[in-house]
């Protein structure tokens, strides 16, 4: 006896339908307890952020609102302060626990407030230029004084 199973496509597309809602469900919930513990952490302070606060806000709406990018923000990002040719490349470093938990911090106060930049590539960025300036600075300096 051979029997065939019938497939019901819209008993699958009812079981899809609820694990892409609980997983949309166990991601808020996750944000939600991401939020808590930077604010815990210090990171992130309770009160209003330009009008941008969680305060009065329901869980889910306060785990999907984020201030949303601008023109200027997307600019800074792709045209580095040196050159405009100049690409984007990935490298990997450390840093002290430290300085990452205050760029951190000021990456999501700065986001919350809508302020821009706020991204911590910009900051990275920007902080380089700083530090290479100046001790390129003092290389040439040194070389003139020699």
């Amino acid at each position: 006896m051979n029997s065939k199973k019938h497939l019901d496509f819209g008993s699958v597309a009812s079981d899809v339908a609820t694990t892409i809602d609980d997983a949309v469900t166990r991601s808020e919930a996750f944000q939600k307890r991401k939020l808590e513990k930077a604010k815990e952490d210090g990171l992130l302070f309770s009160g209003s952020g330009a009008g941008r606060s969680s305060a009065g806000a329901s869980d889910g709406e306060a785990s999907r609102h984020k201030p949303k990018r601008t023109k200027v923000a997307r600019a800074t990002r792709e045209q580095p302060s040196a050159k405009a040719s100049d690409p984007w490349v990935n490298t990997t470093f450390k840093v002290k626990n430290s300085k990452k938990e205050r760029l951190h911090r000021l990456h999501l106060e700065r986001q919350l407030a809508g302020l821009t930049p706020y991204t911590k590539q910009d900051f990275i960025d920007e902080a380089i230029d700083y530090v290479l300036g100046k001790y390129e600075r003092a290389s040439r300096a040194r070389v003139a004084g020699e």
